[in-house]
């Protein structure tokens, strides 16, 4: 969504090329720390709390492309919100495939992940790219927040690792 709608209010690929980078850069900077929280802290708490955080940055996304005039900056500023929480969700769902499978089998258990979150991304997209399409942009973030808020609803009957928080 964000891709497109940048587009849509720029007419100008470079901006789209930004926005995407400025939601990759997270990655870079709080990828490590992420790691640390995941090894320091519950896992499952932290996958609930950044697809919670992640449902609702998505949703306040959603308002400001329902704005009628909208400047690029909180877009941008939205998408590196986004991205820090999603770095350290994947650092946390990367920790819990090794709690799940057991260090044995992490490669395993790496490779079913990897495949899950590439068929999930396949799919997105596609699902994604049919709602703007039918909804436009903002209800397609409304959409998207309901399924990171659906995660997190889903994570929370999960029960908590039981692994010493000293890790």
């Amino acid at each position: 969504v964000l891709g497109w709608v940048v587009l849509q209010r720029t007419d100008s690929a470079a901006p789209v090329g930004v926005a995407f980078a400025v939601r990759e850069i997270p990655f870079l900077i709080t990828g490590l720390p992420g790691g640390v929280l995941a090894d320091r802290y519950d896992r499952t708490w932290l996958l609930r709390a950044t697809g919670l955080f992640m449902a609702a940055a998505t949703a306040v996304l959603g308002i400001l492309v329902l704005a009628p005039s909208l400047a690029l900056w909180p877009l941008l500023l939205g998408a590196f919100l986004n991205g820090c929480a999603h770095a350290i969700n994947q650092a946390a769902r990367q920790g819990q495939a090794h709690d799940l499978v057991g260090a044995d089998r992490l490669v395993g258990g790496l490779a079913v992940l990897g495949f899950a979150m590439r068929v999930a991304g396949l799919l997105g997209s596609l699902g994604t790219g049919v709602l703007i399409a039918r909804l436009g942009s903002g209800l397609t973030c409304f959409a998207i927040a309901v399924s990171y808020l659906m995660s997190a609803v889903f994570l929370s009957s999960a029960r908590a690792s039981s692994r010493s928080s000293s890790a």
